[in-house]
């Protein structure tokens, strides 16, 4: 009997992006010598933020909560329009 392949692929570092632990935008990396102390700055110029870590997360994880968050952003604006 031949084994199954596994079907879930291996994500790659490529999959995964890292955001804000306070907004969840995007951050950028200032890396220092071989990305020992290296500082994060968030790219949302509400926020502000900037640290010594950041959130890493699936980057289709991302996208969809980037999906969700305009939904409700569109929902609650919709509410507030009627009377």
């Amino acid at each position: 009997m031949k084994k199954k392949k596994k079907e879930k692929k291996e994500k790659s570092i490529r999959d995964r992006v890292e955001v804000c632990p306070i907004c969840f935008s995007i951050v950028k990396r200032s890396p220092q010598i071989f990305d020992v102390n290296s500082t994060f700055h968030c790219t949302n110029s509400d926020c502000g933020w900037s640290g010594s870590f950041a959130v890493e997360v699936d980057i289709d994880d991302y996208k969809q909560f980037l999906v969700d968050k305009q939904k409700n952003n569109g929902a609650n604006k919709n509410s507030r329009d009627e009377p």
